[in-house]
């Protein structure tokens, strides 16, 4: 992430988390783990009476997890069930003892008040198997309900017009003879083509990336590949 990204987002979160907004910031919830314990306490919270004040054993805990993948394997069931049976979204549990209940994981009249509580969390690593992290999600009872990518299109065409330019620079070497035979370019170089490949690294878009990446290789095949 660069610096100025990293500005960007640290902003947000410091605006959301002013006292006159409800966020509270979570620096603690990196993982994908930490998150499902989030939402454990989020659930054992709301749902105390219901629970009789038992906490969700661990075994539970794990019929949850199964039965709200279950409801929100695509963004089409996901929505649907955020709207919930009358505005609230439910997890049904059979408990140890046999018994079953009904939990409450959101309430959408409770948006701005009621018993919902409002967290931000920032960079989180979804599972073991990505390296792909997260801008800025916003958790509502510990559910993410809204990401936020936070990469400012003034800083993105800033990188592509940079980007842009390195190129057309290869352009004019190659039209002018440089780069064939003995006839190296002073200009481009290992270093340079690593700093535009960083910039490259920068951009939200897989599409562009891919198509910047391509562009480059091209460029290294001509100029520094051994002929």
């Amino acid at each position: 992430m660069s610096h100025s990204e990293q500005m960007i987002e640290n902003q947000f979160i410091q605006i959301l988390s002013e006292k006159e907004n409800q966020w509270t910031y979570r620096p603690d919830l990196k993982s994908e783990e930490a998150l499902w314990q989030n939402f454990r306490g989020h659930l054992n919270r709301i749902n105390l009476a219901v629970l009789e004040e038992q906490l969700l054993t661990d075994k539970e805990f794990k019929q949850v997890k199964v039965e709200f993948s279950r409801l929100t394997g695509t963004p089409f069931l996901a929505s649907q069930w955020l709207r919930g049976e009358n505005g609230v979204a439910q997890v049904l549990l059979e408990r140890e003892d046999g018994k079953k209940v009904t939990l409450e994981a959101f309430r959408n009249k409770d948006i701005s008040g009621g018993t919902s509580s409002y967290e931000v969390v920032h960079q989180v690593v979804p599972d073991a198997s990505r390296v792909d992290r997260g801008d800025v999600s916003l958790l509502i009872n510990g559910l993410p309900i809204i990401h936020i990518e936070l990469k400012k299109e003034a800083l993105v065409a800033e990188i592509r017009a940079e980007l842009d330019s390195g190129l057309q620079v290869a352009s004019d070497e190659k039209m002018i003879g440089i780069g064939f035979g003995e006839n190296k370019s002073e200009i481009i170089t290992e270093e340079w083509l690593k700093e535009h490949r960083a910039l490259i690294a920068e951009i939200p878009s897989k599409e562009q990336r891919e198509s910047y990446s391509n562009r480059f290789d091209s460029v290294e095949d001509y100029f520094l590949k051994v002929k």
